[in-house]
């Protein structure tokens, strides 16, 4: 069974980190294109409104994704992990290839909607998540979970670097070569695809035999119990308490990662290539963390200790990275801050993980996914008026948000919850 589950793993460990250097490949060119108006992609805006632009930009692909996650990870439960991954890979796919037109023809609007469309399709984290939460006990959650946010720092170290690089080569040519990030992505999400349809098995074996008799009332049934399901989820009093930790965490580790390239720009005006040369630097050591420390520290402690003092570490380190003038401190600050978030987005998942019953797993774990692409897609609109009134304001708030969360954590109740996990 061990033997088994660990093959399982590791090709679920590839295909989350083969799509998310998909989502990560434009992740360095969007702040330069929208802020600098590369061929005039906004028309005449002025640049306070290019800052709003950009955050609307920002907040079309979680807007997406805060439709379509809670729906995905239910619908893992009822018809299975893999048919729910095979759709949510191919809708992916689809997504990147009319993104990459949009911004060859300069379109803001398409490119816009396209990115809402392409977040819909992307549920293969809380999919994943459920996947490997079946897995135990052959394999501990701190193990798994590990895993996949280690597979998911290595693409973003890796896909930034490829975007940023693709523009850098034609750094002197139109913003057709800006498309090129985009087009990469649908290859390889579509190279994920093929993966997951011969050699991916099922890991909720009920679900399976549900599917065969019920597979279309199950999808026009779950297209609408998106509500529901936040509805059903948020009655379970330790549900809520796992969840509203986590959506606390990823307010403030989203809105760093949304917009320290608005910093980056404004502050040292960074080219694409050097932005996702900074972001390497951040999730590399995020990523080794997440292969070795983070399993054997989590292992031992319970997740709100860990929490409590990776998130004193994260909140101080996002409160220092505002203050040199040089982007030279960036070499020592953004690995230190990569190691103590580490810590927090596995300990998040594997509170929200702990607090429900096994069959409610996939359906909680959608929620909780659900409910943070939500919260990025407001916190990019919000992150964009407050980078409208100072860029350092996003990546200011985001370190406040992180120690009122661990101010949470020590005072509540609650905060001893969850077991060492296994």
């Amino acid at each position: 069974m061990q033997k088994g589950a660990k093959k399982q793993l590791f090709l679920i460990t590839l295909v989350v980190g083969l799509g998310f250097i998909g989502i990560s490949l434009p992740y360095p060119i969007f702040a330069p294109m929208i802020l600098n108006n590369i061929d005039n992609i906004v028309g005449s805006a002025t640049a306070q409104i290019r800052v709003i632009l950009l955050g609307v930009l920002l907040c079309a692909y979680p807007l997406g994704q805060f439709l379509g996650a809670s729906v995905l990870g239910a619908l893992s439960d009822s018809i299975g992990r893999k048919p729910s991954l095979s759709l949510s890979l191919t809708g992916a796919f689809i997504g990147y290839l009319i993104s990459g037109l949009a911004v060859y023809h300069a379109s803001y609007v398409v490119l816009l909607l396209s990115r809402v469309f392409t977040g819909l399709c992307e549920g293969n984290v809380a999919i994943a998540q459920a996947a490997a939460a079946d897995m135990s006990p052959a394999i501990p959650k701190s193990t798994s979970f590990s895993m996949i946010n280690a597979s998911i720092a290595i693409a973003y170290i890796i896909g930034p670097l490829i975007g940023g690089i693709a523009v850098w080569i034609f750094h002197n040519a139109a913003i057709q070569f800006y498309a090129l990030p985009f087009f990469i992505a649908s290859a390889l999400v579509a190279i994920a695809l093929l993966m997951v349809v011969p050699f991916f098995e099922e890991t909720s074996v009920s679900a399976t035999a549900y599917f065969k008799e019920n597979t279309l009332s199950i999808l026009k049934t779950h297209l609408v119990r998106s509500i529901c399901n936040i509805r059903d989820v948020m009655r379970i009093g330790s549900a809520r308490y796992a969840i509203a930790v986590f959506l606390l965490f990823y307010i403030s580790i989203d809105l760093f990662y949304e917009f320290y390239p608005l910093f980056f720009v404004r502050k040292w005006d960074l080219a694409p290539v050097q932005i996702g040369i900074f972001s390497a630097i951040y999730t590399l050591p995020y990523a080794i963390s997440q292969g070795g420390l983070v399993p054997h520290i989590s292992k031992r402690y319970k997740p709100a200790d860990v929490l409590k003092m990776a998130g004193l570490a994260s909140g101080l380190m996002l409160l220092i990275l505002i203050i040199p003038k040089s982007e030279q401190s960036l070499y020592w600050s953004l690995p230190l801050l990569g190691v103590a978030m580490s810590f927090c987005s596995t300990n998040t998942a594997i509170l929200v993980s702990d607090s429900p019953h096994q069959a409610m797993r996939g359906k909680v774990m959608g929620v909780a996914q659900s409910l943070r692409v939500l919260n990025i897609a407001i916190i990019t609109i919000v992150g964009g008026l407050l980078g409208w009134i100072h860029f350092s304001m996003p990546l200011l708030v985001s370190g406040v948000v992180m120690l009122a969360t661990l101010y949470l954590l020590v005072s509540s109740r609650n905060g001893s919850y969850g077991n060492p996990s296994g």
